[in-house]
């Protein structure tokens, strides 16, 4: 695969956050050709940002804008809106205020040399990495999420990453890991013990009924501390493939 090619989608969802949803998809322009499509899914915003983002996409055929007619009140939902949406082999999930660093497209479509000198990491040998839940520094195989029903939970739920990122590792991906730094997370938000707590509870609750006893004992052990935005940024890029992805990243 060459890394250059048009392979992957930024699903970008934002609500009354105009300006920083522009500058996050710039961010997704700047990386070039790699990418293929951008799709801004607004969530009901009030604050007159329609306008801007259109520019956007006028300047830019690789933009869509998608529009949600009611706030959800969360970020799954509008994160499936734009799932159902994605045309592209590999698919990425960014917030208004979230940054891709120069190259980061590029450097996690080339995971093709890590998996090929078989460094491709399998969940249960490395149960740490069911604490690495945000989303902004990986990239996903669209076909993979959508052929196990991988989805974000809908509606106010809070902290919908952790969720996602359990029903990713129940399905038995293999992981490609790339050194690069790819990610600048916004701001942190202040966490919801009590929310955080059900959200590392279903979590566990998938692993364990899809039989990776592993992976639900490290959500466990770790206490429901979900690693911090900046410690996230400084860990190295993911992309998540279907089992037996050596022969599909290959190809």
């Amino acid at each position: 695969m060459d890394p250059h090619a048009p392979q992957a989608c930024a699903v970008v969802t934002g609500y009354n956050d105009t300006p920083r949803v522009r500058a996050t998809v710039r961010s997704v322009l700047a990386q070039g050709p790699a990418v293929r499509e951008v799709l801004v899914v607004d969530d009901g915003s009030t604050d007159n940002g329609a306008e801007p983002l259109a520019r956007l996409a006028s300047i830019d055929p690789r933009v869509r804008v998608l529009r949600r007619r009611v706030h959800s009140g969360g970020r799954g939902s509008p994160r499936n809106t734009g799932l159902d949406r994605v045309t592209s082999p590999y698919v990425m999930f960014l917030d208004g205020g979230d940054a891709l660093l120069p190259g980061a497209v590029t450097a996690l479509l080339g995971a093709r040399a890590e998996v090929a000198s078989g460094l491709c990491a399998r969940p249960a040998r490395r149960p740490l990495l069911v604490h690495d839940t945000v989303c902004g520094n990986k990239l996903y195989r669209t076909d993979f999420l959508h052929d196990h029903g991988i989805r974000f939970p809908e509606g106010r739920f809070a902290h919908e990453n952790v969720v996602f990122h359990a029903r990713v590792l129940a399905a038995g991906p293999d992981i490609a890991l790339v050194p690069e730094r790819v990610y600048a997370p916004r701001a942190p938000r202040s966490p919801d013990t009590g929310a955080l707590t059900e959200a590392y509870r279903l979590a566990y609750d998938i692993l364990l009924a899809a039989g990776r006893e592993e992976l639900a004992r490290a959500v466990r052990a770790g206490h429901g501390a979900e690693p911090a935005p900046h410690v996230a940024a400084r860990s190295r890029g993911v992309v998540a493939v279907v089992r037996g992805g050596l022969r599909r990243l290959i190809d």
